[in-house]
């Protein structure tokens, strides 16, 4: 639980993976990203949603892990 929180999404770079605009992230910073895993990093000082096996680590810190996705049905 204190690594865990919550982070609206802003925009659908991640609609292919089923994580649109307006959803909430689950994200658990206590456990080691894994290959293909959803994980939010922080590029230039902003969080955003990325596969991990897709980013350079010179360039992005990744910040947690993404466990699941709340969407508002309205």
């Amino acid at each position: 639980p204190a690594g865990t929180f919550f982070v609206k999404v802003e925009g659908n770079g991640m609609g292919d993976h089923g994580i649109f605009k307006g959803d909430t992230l689950i994200i658990d910073r206590s456990i080691n990203p894994e290959k293909h895993s959803i994980v939010v990093v922080v590029i230039d000082g902003e969080l955003t949603v990325r596969i991990f096996s897709g980013i350079d680590s010179e360039e992005a810190a990744v910040w947690g892990v993404v466990r699941g996705s709340i969407r508002d049905l309205l």
